[in-house]
């Protein structure tokens, strides 16, 4: 179940762009919203993601690591040049016993439902991001490395207020708090404008 509250606040910051790539995992309500919400936005499946289901896979088909990562690594070096169906036909091409043959036969459906959001070499030629990496590594680096030290506990309210901070801050905007802080007309406005 989406939370409505999370969802009207992306809303709120980011429905006004009118051009956006959304870098997600494999989670099905992502997709069904961004397809109801953002049909004309490109989507993406984050490329670790996808290739986690081939390791996934390749634990079960292989027992030799060596061959293992041989072929992981080669289907992975597939995805990136846009080669989706050549790994779809190599995941069925495996010979598979127990275990492996229920991932065998429901990896190649996955990707083929989402092929067109795996188009990693023609989205790093525009310049997009495949993976969020990026952004994860800003999570933790703008809130959790301030949110989460130990005996640190926040209300909704406190909590928003000390993001809001910390964004403007990391991203170069701490003279606008410092206006705010100083200019009294500005200090009743202060917990709305970060």
């Amino acid at each position: 179940m989406v939370n409505n509250l999370f969802l009207n606040k992306v809303e709120k910051a980011i429905g006004h762009l009118d051009k956006m790539i959304r870098v997600a995992d494999g989670a099905r309500w992502i997709w069904n919203w961004l397809d109801d919400v953002y049909p004309d936005h490109h989507q993406v499946l984050d490329f670790y993601y996808a290739s986690e289901k081939l390791h996934g896979f390749a634990r079960e088909a292989f027992k030799d690591p060596q061959e293992r990562t041989k072929w992981v690594d080669h289907q992975s070096g597939l995805l990136l040049d846009d080669g989706i169906e050549v790994v779809i036909v190599s995941i069925e091409s495996v010979r598979c016993r127990g275990s492996a043959r229920e991932k065998q036969a429901s990896l190649p459906t996955y990707y083929e439902n989402i092929i067109k959001r795996m188009q990693y070499k023609a989205y790093k030629a525009n310049g997009w991001l495949i993976g969020r990496g990026p952004m994860g590594s800003a999570h933790r680096t703008v809130i959790r490395q301030r949110m989460k030290p130990s005996g640190q506990r926040w209300k909704l309210h406190g909590a928003q207020q000390i993001v809001n901070l910390r964004v403007a801050e990391k991203s170069g905007q701490w003279n606008k708090v410092k206006d705010l802080i100083c200019n009294p007309i500005n200090n009743a406005k202060l917990s709305y404008t970060l």
